[in-house]
């Protein structure tokens, strides 16, 4: 690569292309978030008055994914939300182990963990349906969990709800390890994948040689994710670890945000999010200094390309924490391959026309990178915002707090943000190292507005 302010006539460029197709509404946000909390609780309170075994086992939901991570591009309509199980077990007693055939995964084996006496006696009924999920060999059964999950879901009946005067219809649907509901109104929809997990808390460390960064109040969760030829595989997932991580490394979510927009414009749709998220946490484990992730957003960008580019030639992409699995190894080498050159192809051209200093030329390549082809079209040129490169400061009027669904930085003074912006309160919480995920801050203040 060239150096950092080589690139930093992509600035300029990199604005428009936020405004227009990341940052989110923040009006927009807060409704979607608020019509998805109400629709939630109903949604548990339904499930509680329907199956017994959930109503003793439910512990509480977190909420993890792009959205809550601050990685969600453009609109609040997707959410992701784990459904925290509490097992009638004995946990001093659970063994988890990891079968070194399928790394990522572990196995809950539950055979010398059932209650005995008094509290068996209490929870007689939930060992029960508990222990109907567990095989021969005493592990449980991922498959038998999302049955029993599914069938619950078949069993409640939500056709219509109304949220402050507004209609919205509710169905279900099976999307992987989650039920889906799908949340519909006339002018929205708003789909929640909900997932069962078995929650670790962080005194009970994964197996080795999963990595563990033992963080205070961060458990890690074991996830259902189905795996056809062994229904006692369960999937490692550290959603709190992964977002102390990647919090506070001022411009490496936004470029995360930009990559994302880039896949979705080249329609690359077997490379997951969580993919390309497992790429920025593992540059910001590695970075020993922070400021690596405040040069500009333009060399950023291409370092990022840059890199992605490396794994997908690779066609290897370890597992943060299991780094013995490869994410990629579903994805065709030869699609990995095609994805590779075409990022090579860019960097090339853009570097090519910075340094002729061909403006028009350039911008016509970042709407062909950043634009789908139908939008393209439309697009002879992109309307370019000022010019955020000529402060010689580089980065003071640019928001590099996190806030609830921060889907773009937002030109705004810091004055401005204390007194306009409610979710300024994250930056605090980011600056004395709060580990709770920013999403949920806003979901939980929507909670406590409704007590």
């Amino acid at each position: 690569m060239r150096e950092e302010n080589f690139y930093r006539p992509l600035e300029k460029y990199l604005d428009t292309i936020n405004s227009e197709c990341i940052a989110m509404e923040e009006s927009d946000t807060k409704l979607s978030v608020q019509i998805t909390l109400t629709i939630l609780d109903k949604i548990i309170s339904r499930l509680k008055e329907t199956d017994d075994f959930f109503k003793a086992t439910y512990n509480r939901n977190t909420y993890v994914g792009s959205y809550f991570d601050g990685l969600r591009v453009k609109e609040a309509t997707e959410f992701d939300v784990n459904c925290v199980l509490s097992l009638p077990v004995d946990y001093s007693k659970i063994v988890v182990s990891r079968d070194p055939r399928h790394p990522g995964y572990v196995k809950i084996n539950l055979l010398n963990s059932a209650y005995t006496g008094a509290k068996l006696q209490r929870f007689q009924s939930e060992t029960v349906k508990l222990f109907k999920m567990v095989d021969p060999y005493g592990f449980l059964s991922h498959e038998a969990v999302l049955r029993w999950w599914e069938s619950m879901f078949s069993r409640i009946h939500l056709n219509e709800l109304d949220v402050d005067g507004r209609k919205f219809k509710i169905t279900f649907h099976k999307a992987g390890p989650a039920m889906t509901a799908s949340i519909h109104s006339r002018s929205q929809q708003i789909d929640v994948d909900i997932v069962p997990v078995i929650e670790f808390t962080p005194r009970f460390a994964p197996p080795q040689p999963i990595r563990w960064k033992n963080l205070e109040f961060s458990s890690w969760f074991a996830v259902p994710k189905r795996l056809a030829y062994d229904p006692s595989l369960w999937r490692i997932s550290f959603p709190g670890q992964e977002q102390q991580i990647m919090n506070g490394k001022f411009y490496l979510k936004m470029t995360n945000r930009f990559l994302k927009r880039f896949r979705d414009a080249n329609n690359w749709k077997d490379l997951t999010s969580y993919y390309i998220k497992t790429m920025f946490i593992w540059e910001a484990y590695e970075q020993e200094f922070d400021y690596h992730f405040r040069k500009n957003r333009g060399y950023l960008l291409v370092y990022f390309l840059n890199k992605l580019s490396d794994y997908l030639d690779r066609g290897h992409l370890p597992f943060f924490w299991d780094d013995r699995m490869n994410l990629l190894e579903k994805i065709k080498y030869d699609s990995l391959l095609n994805y590779s050159f075409r990022i090579k192809r860019l960097v090339s051209k853009l570097e090519r026309l910075i340094e002729e200093d061909r403006p028009s030329e350039l911008n016509e390549l970042m709407i062909e990178a950043f634009y789908p082809p139908d939008e393209r079209r439309s697009r002879l040129s992109m309307p370019v915002l000022p010019d955020s490169s000529s402060d010689s400061s580089g980065d003071h009027n640019w928001e590099l707090v996190e806030p609830a669904g921060d889907a773009g930085l937002v030109r705004s003074s810091p004055r401005q943000q204390t007194e306009e912006n409610p979710w300024s309160t994250f930056a605090v919480l980011a600056g004395v190292g709060a580990v709770a995920m920013a999403g949920a801050f806003m979901f939980a203040s929507f909670a406590s507005k409704k007590k």
